[in-house]
């Protein structure tokens, strides 16, 4: 999926005086150098220091928290961060593999210390971690997060950094991450530059979505892994991933058992019926599921179509029906065979 109004993200997070000094090469967007270093992270939100002090920039708090000493971490030590929202193309880490090779990693790893014992998680950098583990890299430059860190800064610097670099998302990548930034902004309390005071408005408006629309992603998150994968593909539908977003993770784990041994695809009318019913009812058991899912579709009633008396008499008289028939569907071709070609 491409939005191309992800550039907007980047002009909420980056001052007028750095836009008016950074230059490009062409085809870069100029609103994320494609090189972003650590130290460039103070871009994120474009606060000046003449900026009011409920403004503090993303670089300050970085500062703040994170060791600006380099430190070589094994390869073996570092783990993806617990919240990551991101999946890793082989394709590009098969680029970056080989850029790696030549000229090792410039950019050190922004990481964690995890609360699983002896591992750090990383924050920022997982393709660079998995491009240095295919090349052979034993250790790689990070910089160590302080142990009182908030989780939600952490967070917000996963989904900047992976954002500022990609121009392509599926739906479950783009709903996950603006659930952690949703949340993180709520729980950080601070605003960003040209907030309109609505969290929710600011986030729709720096992915260059309705809010409406957000909300929908919202919702999306709230899939289990296998509903997630149908939405990607397409196999899944998003307004009946919304209604099925309603009900939690066991009750779309009997939904998904049911699809899978009865070999169906879940339609509209089925996840909207299971939406009210877990609205009404408040939980769903496997019984009460299986009776929405096994109800017989409804006969959908033929469309009819009458032509007027006076058309008839005028192209049809003295047809017989099945010349009426052919002559209808040639129009109908021929009709639109022009409008596809309008079209192009």
């Amino acid at each position: 999926m491409d939005f191309n109004k992800l550039s907007q993200l980047a002009k909420n997070m980056q001052s007028e005086k750095d836009k008016q000094q950074t230059t490009l090469p062409t085809g870069t967007s100029p609103e994320y150098d494609e090189n972003i270093g650590i130290e460039d992270e103070s871009d994120y939100y474009g606060y000046s220091d003449d900026d009011d002090e409920e403004y503090e920039s993303i670089s300050e708090r970085i500062g703040e928290y994170f060791d600006y000493d380099i430190r070589q971490i094994r390869t073996a030590s570092l783990i993806p961060y617990h919240n990551h929202t991101f999946n890793v193309n082989d394709d590009e880490i098969d680029e970056l593999a080989e850029n790696i090779e030549k000229f090792g990693v410039l950019e050190p790893l922004l990481i964690c210390i995890s609360d699983t014992y002896g591992k750090y998680e990383i924050v920022a950098g997982h393709r660079r971690f998995e491009a240095g583990k295919r090349v052979g890299k034993e250790s790689l430059p990070c910089r160590i997060a302080r142990e009182d860190t908030p989780t939600e800064l952490l967070d917000e610097i996963m989904v900047i950094s992976n954002l500022e670099r990609r121009n392509k998302f599926s739906v479950s990548e783009l709903a996950k991450s603006i659930k952690v930034l949703y949340e993180a902004r709520k729980h950080q309390g601070y605003k960003v530059q040209n907030s309109t005071g609505d969290t929710s408005k600011d986030i729709a408006s720096e992915f260059g979505i309705t809010q409406m629309d957000m909300y929908r992603y919202l919702r999306f998150a709230e899939l289990t892994p296998y509903f997630l994968k149908l939405l990607d593909g397409g196999k899944l539908k998003k307004n009946v991933a919304y209604a099925l977003s309603f009900l939690d993770e066991q009750e779309q784990g009997i939904v998904e058992n049911w699809l899978v041994q009865n070999k169906k695809e879940l339609d509209k009318s089925k996840a909207d019926a299971l939406c009210k019913a877990k609205k009404s009812q408040g939980h769903l058991d496997q019984r009460s599921i299986s009776v929405i899912l096994n109800t017989p579709e409804k006969e959908k009633k033929k469309r009819t179509y009458t032509i007027k008396a006076n058309l008839m008499k005028k192209y049809f008289s003295g047809k017989s029906q099945s010349e009426i028939e052919q002559i209808i569907q040639d129009a109908l071709q021929s009709y639109f065979a022009t409008e596809n070609e309008r079209e192009e």
